[in-house]
């Protein structure tokens, strides 16, 4: 799959040059800074505002590597990190509404997410003959996928960074085994590792997955699905996409970066399609304009649609 920012409109040199986190090897090209600021406003509401007062940090540049189509930014000094995800003082998960994360949890919105993703999951299974009982939701945050897993009878442990924001699991199904991310013992022990939303955060993506794959038993799946950097409405406007955000979002995925990563980690590479779910539509939809879309009603669902221009990617590999 080319991408949009292969063009060389699109990206312009950088004379610093920043180590790509996949191949590690210098990468000198950024996305156009026009690309992802396009004007004042936008940089003074964003950039300035939300980064200043929240990270204490500006957006840097976002390097493209384009010979596996991905982008990345610098990582963030571990301060910003911690202040991010750790269980301290100011983090962004010092303050949950609980009432509020277990409703999303049970929703009809996450639960019809669940269904789509476990039938990518068992569509893939069946074709290899593989059973799938024990469970690892890697990244679960307050659970909803972790609950609709265990529905379906599985055994399902969760994990996260977090140790305040795990202890929702149980109000939400205490069936879930919670267990926290460093008590993972690193041996094989489950047919599947699903992991929703996490890879896009993290510094080193290729060495996390790497560890994961310890985590699987002999010809076991892990599942990924991360924000799809080529999708149809990044392509208009990625300043206005909810999902390209810094310093949260450090990794911009596409299928063949995906699929690098997943092969570089030393898995076979199955299967890879992009998605939107339901719950996205609304959300990411309002962001846009209708003269920035340039189509409207269903035509501008079916092209949303065509394979590639999904906003997730649905990817999963066996170990």
């Amino acid at each position: 799959m080319n991408s949009f920012y292969s063009n060389k409109k699109m990206t312009e040199i950088n004379k610093k040059g920043l180590k790509c986190p996949l191949t590690d090897e210098v990468i000198r090209l950024s996305v156009a800074y026009k690309y992802y600021k396009p004007n004042k406003l936008f940089l003074n509401l964003k950039d300035k505002v939300k980064r200043l007062i929240n990270y204490h940090t500006k957006i840097p540049s976002l390097y493209y590597n384009h010979k596996i189509d991905f982008a990345f930014f610098p990582r963030p000094a571990d301060i910003i990190m911690d202040k991010l995800y750790r269980d301290k003082k100011n983090s962004a998960y010092e303050i949950l509404d609980i009432d509020n994360e277990i409703l999303n949890a049970k929703s009809k919105s996450r639960n019809l997410g669940g269904h789509l993703i476990w039938q990518f999951i068992e569509e893939t299974s069946k074709t290899i003959n593989h059973d799938i009982k024990n469970v690892l939701d890697y990244g679960a945050g307050t659970g909803w996928l972790s609950l609709f897993l265990s529905d379906l009878k599985l055994n399902v442990t969760a994990t996260d960074i977090s140790s305040k924001v795990m202890q929702i699991i149980p109000l939400v199904n205490k069936k879930i085994n919670c267990l926290p991310l460093k008590s993972l013992r690193n041996e094989p022990e489950f047919d599947l590792i699903l992991s929703y939303d996490v890879f896009e955060h993290l510094k080193d993506p290729v060495k996390e997955l790497s560890i994961l794959t310890k985590n699987l038993n002999s010809n076991g799946l892990i599942f990924i699905s991360v924000p799809n950097f080529s999708s149809y409405f990044n392509k208009i406007n990625i300043s206005k996409h909810p999902y390209f955000v810094y310093p949260d979002h450090l990794n911009y995925f596409t299928y063949s970066s995906i699929k690098f990563l997943c092969e570089r980690a030393g898995l076979k590479f199955l299967r890879c399609e992009t998605t939107t779910l339901d719950w996205e539509k609304d959300y990411i939809r309002r962001q846009y304009t209708n003269d920035e879309t340039g189509l409207k009603g269903y035509r501008l669902y079916d092209k949303w649609s065509e394979p590639g221009n999904g906003e997730r990617l649905f990817c999963i590999a066996q170990k």
